[in-house]
């Protein structure tokens, strides 16, 4: 079965053409301010305020822009310092509204706008500290459940070809309840491979499987689920987020007896998409 999330895809895809725009807007009224500043038209004294609060929108504005391209897969290099870069890089427009809105404004005006430029760049170097201390935290081969005693999961394909069971998953120890790897690919991709056991009580027609993400994704998951056991059963995702899923597991036919089926997952996170299958 396969269920994706409930968002149009184009919406999915948003984030840096409104990146584009907010860096093209604030760039072309910092070079319109900057050629006026220039040509002598603010020579009129003017209160802190002025500057101040063109200097805090055109911040704004571009950093929102960083922020967007960020969450953009391949907007951005994946090296800590090369989005370091581009976020510094940000505070360029910001900075040439506040020199050519400060040429005839009061002193108080110079040390605002320096001010708020500072916290631009905190905010700058917070946001890649914190994104790298999670990036280091996930950049790992694999990442298991305390309970998971085996390697890491084939492909969803392989699992169904191979006809797996849930008493082939260990020879020598009960089965594993669950198993989860997490892995980021060469090209950056981040993957993770799971298998769930949905468990029905006697007259239980449906449950539900919960698999919480953290680190959480970089994108909204597009999910697919997969029963690797039993007949009639049918898996989907009902809800899928960054930080976690929720998969409806039902089954037909006799439904007197209990029942424990193995649910294959593979989450792949590529661009502003994550796929679950």
């Amino acid at each position: 079965m396969h269920a994706t999330s409930r968002l149009p895809k184009a919406l999915l895809y948003w984030r840096p053409g409104a990146a584009i725009v907010l860096w093209t807007v604030t760039t072309s009224c910092a070079g319109v301010l900057v050629a006026r500043a220039l040509s002598g038209a603010f020579d009129n004294r003017v209160t802190a305020v002025v500057p101040s609060a063109a200097t805090a929108l055109a911040a704004i504005a571009s950093l929102s822009a960083w922020v967007l391209s960020r969450q953009s897969s391949g907007w951005q290099p994946e090296n800590t310092a090369g989005r370091l870069g581009i976020g510094l890089l940000s505070l360029a427009p910001p900075a040439l509204v506040a020199w050519s809105t400060t040429v005839s404004a009061s002193p108080v005006a110079a040390g605002t706008v320096l001010g708020i430029l500072v916290l631009g760049l905190t905010f700058v170097v917070v946001c890649e500290g914190v994104a790298a201390s999670t990036v280091n935290a996930t950049d790992v081969a694999a990442e298991y459940l305390p309970m998971d005693g085996v390697g890491p999961l084939e492909s969803i394909e392989d699992l169904e070809a191979d006809d797996i069971e849930a008493s082939e998953l260990a020879e020598s120890e009960p089965p594993a309840f669950q198993r989860i790897a997490r892995y980021r690919e060469s090209d950056g991709i981040e993957r993770i491979d799971a298998v769930l056991h949905a468990t029905f009580a006697p007259g239980e027609r449906e449950t539900a499987l919960h698999l919480p993400i953290h680190p959480v994704l970089s994108g909204d998951p597009q999910v697919t689920c997969l029963p690797l056991d039993g007949s009639g059963i049918t898996a989907a995702a009902a809800v899928a987020h960054r930080y976690g899923i929720r998969i409806e597991v039902k089954r037909s036919g006799d439904i007197r007896r209990g029942d424990s089926v193995p649910i294959g997952i593979e989450i792949r996170c590529e661009a502003l998409s994550c796929r679950v299958a």
